[in-house]
């Protein structure tokens, strides 16, 4: 397949898991999509052009049949709802129709909720299903 019908129906895919999955979703949000590589593509999702710590956000790079979790964050004022894991959420069901076979990210830090850090996030992805994959990655098996 062309690498910019890759990344279109990348994009698509990525659009569909988020209106079935991530409810903060609307049709105005940024959803993009681009190679790196022939057989490499990057996904981003944000709430707004603000590429800041006040949107909402998620970027992925596809390697293969690896979906590689790069950052995601819900905007300060959405935070403490569960829509968090529901981003997750949206990334697993986007992976999986992306082909992939196993989402991987490098989580570090920890949420901070009414000004105190809860676990960590590597903890936090240990406890809803993800296994170690090495010292710092985690990853979930689709």
């Amino acid at each position: 397949m062309e690498r910019n019908a890759e990344s279109e129906r990348l994009k698509e895919l990525m659009k569909t898991a988020l209106r079935e999955m991530f409810p903060l979703f609307s049709e105005s949000h940024r959803v993009d999509a681009g190679f790196l590589e022939p057989t490499k593509f990057w996904i981003r999702y944000q709430t707004s052009s603000n590429l800041d710590f006040t949107s909402t956000q998620c970027d992925l790079n596809i390697w293969g049949d690896i979906c590689y979790a790069l950052h995601r964050q819900i905007e300060p004022s959405q935070r403490g709802k569960g829509l968090g894991w529901m981003l997750y959420e949206a990334v697993h069901s986007f992976a999986r129709a992306a082909g992939c076979r196993v989402v991987r990210c490098t989580p570090s830090g920890g949420p901070i909720i009414n000004g105190r850090r809860t676990e960590s996030r590597r903890d936090y992805l240990l406890r809803r299903g993800y296994i170690p994959f090495s010292d710092v990655e985690v990853e979930l098996v689709l």
